[in-house]
């Protein structure tokens, strides 16, 4: 696999070349001249399409989450292009942004899954969220932390999760998390 418009700016030449040299999945991060992000459903739909005529299975979707200006930072240089994948959001978009990477993996059949080394009990997060993102297909996966990550030529190819257990209580009077 590999993300499409690192092949070419158009998808269908993209997915053509990618499924020429025998790749079979695809990562989508700019589209029809946008950032995946902004597109409508129609053109997300229609990228689907175009990844399954060539037998192309989307794998993952290279959203512009946390691309922008955090607060109380310094501004950007004018000097130098922000974002050289047409992400223009702000801090206060990214809930928004957040969910419609989400509703946009889960329509092109990319896999979301988040990763907590504790258990669901400890996991510091609105339960509803959870709940509603557990609904939406996202799979959640405790008491599993990363380890390392595994890159090849440069390029990250994975996330190496590993196993945990609790064991004994630290000074904060927490259970600590330990790999298996």
């Amino acid at each position: 696999a590999a993300i499409t418009d690192e092949f070419s700016p158009e998808i269908e030449t993209s997915v053509r070349s990618m499924s020429e040299i025998g790749m079979t999945a695809a990562e989508l991060r700019m589209v029809f001249g946008k950032n995946l992000i902004d597109l409508t459903d129609e053109e997300v739909e229609r990228a689907k399409e175009i990844c399954a005529a060539r037998g192309m299975k989307i794998i993952s979707v290279a959203s512009p989450l946390l691309k922008c200006t955090l607060p109380n930072a310094p501004a950007i240089d004018e000097r130098f292009q922000q974002d050289m994948f047409a992400s223009k959001h702000t801090f206060e978009d990214q809930p928004r942004l957040t969910k419609r990477a989400f509703e946009i993996a889960r329509r092109t059949g990319a896999r979301v899954t988040i990763i907590y080394r504790r258990t669901s009990a400890d996991m510091p997060a609105i339960r509803s969220e959870v709940e509603a993102a557990a609904a939406e297909g996202v799979d959640i996966e405790y008491l599993v932390a990363p380890a390392r990550i595994r890159r090849s030529g440069g390029i990250v190819r994975a996330l190496i999760a590993q196993p945990m257990r609790f064991a004994d209580v630290d000074a904060s009077g927490r259970r600590r998390c330990v790999p298996i």
